[in-house]
Order: structure tokens, then sequence, then C-alpha cells
């Protein structure tokens, strides 16, 4: 379960971080044929995969939990190509941008990201259905195709809802009054509580929902279930319910407890586990899951995604900002504006996934494996010896046939559990020593968190931001005095000076660009661009907007390029073609849809307000004769 997290992160992340700058290359019908060519060719290759996998392993003689622990690794590894193609589908075909450009989808938080999902809810279809085969001919000849499919979706659905129930409540804000969303977006302080309280009822809701989807059943009421229920009393943990977890007919050895409070927290037990083990060993395992409750590890978990959040801001703007500085890019922004713009956004996300791999394997696996440490130990405080539950993980390993020195990232081995058990049975001062050095573990975080937090909230950010372009306008500044006649990097200077809202600056290296190189439609259309929109109403000059807007256009009519041609136009106060020109921007179909259609509407309502004051200029004009 903890891989599959560590890949759906990786897909929400993937998604979730590309935002097209520019229009697709490919028409829709072409990335929707390229969309379902790489699906073929995906199942083409796991079904081979997996054809091969039962020539080599399906034999009627083989240990069926040796089968279980292979077929599962393979699936595993077909899941991380999956999360490969998944990406090649979003930033090669740009399956997103076209995402954008329908009209529903485009508008909606919830159905962007539903859709999105998508296809790497596909790809992983692909490799169950083609995995079920030899499943089913060797570990469990009772379960159809259908019930199959349903155990690995319920299993997943952990992982998908949060985020789509996140989307529902971005689309939400859309209804509310602007005072309210306005006060929500302009304060980041505001911000963070209204998703704070969201996160916290998602947290009491969803455990009920999840037991429900993966359809769990109430305990058998019995000697076994009322012995559980008075040692969880016994420690004082209280649990909604007790239930089975029965997915994929139950042949799953796991238990493990799902919700944060009371009221709404589960103790799940797996059908196998209750077959495998005796009385005093199941109570050693439901004291490790007490554990976890005990010292709040659910809380922790939560707060190391949030933190790789504040964390994943400053790597990125490292990145982003120290990939500008390169010589190669800045030439590129002149050469090649497209691949420029694709490069700065793709390369600080390839960045930033490395680093959320190495965050999640190492980081968080180092918690993870001293967490179970921790509850293990609780569990030997808890039940006054370690015997139990180191029978119980004999027991496990044994019939799981792995072996006890296998590596884990989330878990230590079994034999180093059970090592540290049998310390624990010797010595109890291993207990408290193990105990303190989690307490080391978790502060240290938590300070770095809060102090990243506090950054973050005295918005830092933009100082950042405002430091990254000073560094990059003094890289572009040092070069030029040894090579004056370079015409990318007086383009690239203005573009920093006019972030810095340096207008008369940026003018001037705008300028400079245009006298070197004439055709240049990007700096004739951020000059445009900079006479018509710029704050300073001094250096604005709304004809000679005009004049470059049109120049630009007739060299390249990109759609960011019309539509500095509508804003010059509507500047002017020519509306009916701000309108005109408006509509043939949306035509381009660009990738950021939502911006065009609002300043498409922006010069409607203004055309509209002009034909009525001529309207009653005239009618006025009538009158008076």
């Amino acid at each position: 379960m903890y891989t599959n997290i560590f890949l759906f992160i990786l897909v929400f992340s993937l998604f979730s971080l590309y935002e097209p700058l520019t229009e697709p290359a490919l028409a829709s019908a072409e990335c929707l044929g390229a969309v379902l060519a790489s699906l073929a060719l995906f199942y083409a290759s796991v079904r081979f995969v997996f054809e091969r996998f039962r020539r080599n392993y399906c034999f009627e003689y083989i240990d069926r939990d040796v089968f279980s622990t292979l077929h599962s690794r393979l699936i595993v590894r077909c899941s991380c190509a999956a999360v490969a193609v998944y990406g090649l589908l979003i930033y090669l075909f740009e399956f997103k941008a076209h995402l954008y450009q329908l009209p529903l989808i485009g508008r909606s938080d919830f159905l962007l990201n539903l859709f999105g999902l998508m296809p790497y809810v596909l790809l992983l279809t692909l490799i169950w259905s083609t995995a079920y085969a030899s499943y089913h001919q060797v570990y469990d000849r009772r379960i159809s195709l259908k019930r199959y499919l349903i155990s690995h979706i319920r299993l997943n659905a952990v992982f998908v809802l949060p985020w789509l129930i996140f989307s529902l409540l971005l689309d939400a804000q859309q209804v509310l009054p602007e005072k309210v969303t306005g006060a929500i977006e302009q304060s980041e302080f505001i911000s963070f509580v209204v998703y704070a309280v969201f996160l916290s009822l998602l947290a009491g809701v969803l455990p009920w929902l999840l037991v429900k989807i993966w359809n769990c059943k109430k305990v058998p009421e019995g000697p076994v279930k009322n012995k559980l229920k008075h040692f969880c009393s016994a420690s004082k943990i209280r649990f909604a319910d007790m239930l089975i977890w029965d997915l994929f007919g139950g042949k799953l050895i796991t238990a493990g407890v799902l919700g944060f409070v009371g009221w709404s927290r589960y103790l799940l037990i797996s059908p196998a586990l209750f077959e495998l083990l005796d009385d005093k060993e199941l109570e050693s395992v439901v004291a490790h899951e007490i554990g976890h409750v005990k010292y709040r590890h659910l809380l922790f978990y939560i707060l190391f995604i949030l933190g790789f959040a504040f964390f994943s801001g400053l790597l990125y703007f490292a990145a982003h900002f120290g990939l500008q500085a390169l010589d190669i890019m800045f030439d590129l922004s002149y050469h090649n504006s497209e691949l420029y713009a694709r490069g700065v956004l793709i390369l600080p996300m390839v960045f930033l996934i490395v680093v959320l791999v190495l965050y999640l394997r190492f980081l968080f696996g180092f918690y993870s494996r001293n967490f179970e440490r921790q509850s293990d130990a609780f569990a030997v405080s808890l039940t006054g010896s370690a015997d139990a539950i180191v029978s119980s993980l004999e027991k496990i390993a044994r019939v799981s046939a792995q072996s006890k020195a296998a590596p884990n990232w989330h878990h230590f081995s079994i034999q180093q559990r059970i090592d540290f058990l049998n310390r624990c049975n010797r010595n109890p001062r291993e207990v408290s020593r193990h105990n303190r050095k989690v307490f080391r573990m978790v502060a240290a975080y938590i300070i770095v968190f809060f102090a990243v937090g506090v950054l973050y909230f005295q918005n830092a950010g933009d100082s950042f931001n405002a430091n990254g372009l000073f560094v990059l306008q003094r890289i572009a500044e040092k070069r030029l005095m040894t090579e004056p006649e370079n015409a990318p990097l007086h383009f690239r200077l203005g573009n920093i000076y006019y972030e810095q809202k340096k207008y008369i600056e940026a003018e001037q290296e705008y300028l400079i660009t245009i006298n070197l190189t004439p055709r240049n439609f990007e700096a004739l259309n951020n000059l445009a661009w900079l006479y018509a929109t710029a704050e300073d109403k001094e250096i604005q000059n709304p004809r000679e907007a005009l004049r470059l807007a049109l120049k630009a256009a007739d060299i390249a009519p990109l759609a960011h390029i019309l539509d500095t041609v509508a804003e010059s136009y509507f500047i002017n106060g020519l509306f009916h073609e701000a309108v005109e020109t408006g509509k043939l921007a949306l035509q381009k179909k660009p990738a950021n849809v939502d911006y065009y259609q609002k300043q498409l509407e922006k010069f409607r309502y203004h055309l509209k307000k002009s034909e009525q004051r001529q309207k009653h200029l005239q009618s006025g004009r009538f009158i008076s004769i």
C-alpha cells in the first residue's frame, strides 16, 4: 500500500505541476490518437510480460505464497512503468492542455482532475486485467475477473478520493460570494485556515466512506471479538468498530487502523490474519496498531505530506531561477521562445519529482521504519512480553514465503524487527530509548516545518522571487558588458525589467532588441504589451502599442500576439476590432482558454457600453432638434 501511495503522489504531482504556457503542438484528434496508441502499446507490452511470467512461474507445484510475492512485484514494476507513460501523455502529448480547451472540463477543477487521472487509471486497469490470468490459475481459482478488478479499484480508492473531494471544494468556491472568495484568495492565512478546516472534516468522514467502498463487514460476535474489544478498552483506545478487511478474497495478511478520532476510527483485520494467528498473537498485532494511535503516527504522516508542499515551493523556486541563470536558457529564450517556455516549465518539475522521490523514499521511509519499531515496542509494553508478536512475525514470514532478512523501505526487515523485540524483552530500557529517539526526530521535523511555514506566511515567496530576478538581472547586465550586440540577452533583460516593473529600462532593452533584430516578433509583442498595459501612465503609448502589435501579428499570428493586438485595439477605443481579434485568438485554441474568454468578455462589455452611449447621444441630438 505504501508503494501505491508513493506512485499516486507522483501522478498527482505530474498532473498538478503542469501548466500549459503555449498552444498544444498536436490537434485534439491527434492527441486522442496518440493517447489511444500509447494505451494499446502499453497493453501489448504488459500482456507480453505477464504471459512470459505465466510460462516461467505458473506450475502446479509452485508454492502459492512464493507466486503471490513474485506476482505482486511484477504488478508494482508495471505500475512504475505506467507512471512513466502517464508523464509522457501529459508533457509530450499535452493531454492536460487539451482538457483545458473543453468547455466544461476546463472550468472545473473536479472534472479536470477526474478526466486528467483517467489515463493512469486505464493504464492500471490494463495491468490488472493482464495480471488476472496467472493470479487466477495459481493463487485463487474462485475469484472472477470482475471481483479481482473491483478489489484493486477499492484498494486504490483511498488515494484518489481525497484529491477529488478537495477538487470539489475548489469548485465550490466559485459559487461563494465574491467578498468571501476574495478574502480567501488574498490572504494566505485565511486560505490555510479554510483548507485546514476542510481537511479536518474530511479526516472525520473519509474513514466511514472508505470502509463502505471496501465493503468491510463487522467482525462476527464471539469469544475472539470479545477478547479484542476488552483488550482495546483496557488500553483506553476507542474504535468506532472492528471490521474484516476482505479484499482479494481475504488473501491479504494484514491489519491496520483507519481514522484519527474515536468516533470515526476503525480497526481493520484481514480474514487471513484471523485464520493464521491465535488469540495472543492477534492481541499483539492489535497492540501494535494501538501503538500507532497512541503516538499519533497518522497525524504526523499528514504533517509530513503538508511539509513537502512547503519545502517543494522553495526547491521549485531555486530550480526555476537557477535554470534561467544558465547561458543556454538565456540563448534559448530568444532563438526558440516556445522551447524555452517548455524548458522553464518542465525541467524544474523534473527536479521537483526527483526531490519528491527522495523525500518519500528516504526521509519518509526513515520515519516510517522508526514509527513501526515504536509501535512494536509499545506492543511489548502493553502485552508484557515480545513472545506473541515475535511468533506472529515468524508465522507471517513463513506463510508469505519471504526471507526474514529481506529489506523493506518503509519497515525494517522481519529479522530486524524480531531482533529488536527480543532486545526489548531482555532490556525494557530499549523501549524508552527508542521513544526518545523518535521524539527527537519528530521535534526536529516540526521545528523545520514551522520555520518554513513562518517564512511562507510572511510572504517570503515575494521577496525570494524579487531576489531571484535580481540575480538574473545582474547576470544579464554583466554579460552585456562584454556582449553589447547580444540581442537575446537584451530581450531577456527586458523581460526581467518588466517583471520588476522597471518599465523605462524594459522599454529601452526591447527597443535595442528590435533595432538589432527587426523581425523579432516576441520583442515587438512584449514592447506593445508594455505600452498597452504599463501601470505607469507616462510610459503608456496606445498608438505605438497597436502599430507594434500589428507588426508582430503580421510576422507570427500566434494566440498571445493576437491577444496583444486585441488589447491594443481596446486601449485605443476600437472595441469592435478588439472583439473580432479576441475571437481570432480563441480560434487558435490556446491552453489557458479561461484567460482569453475573460478578455473577450471584457471587450464585448465595453463594446456594448460604447454602442449604448452612441444610441443615447443620437437620441438626445434628435430630441434637441
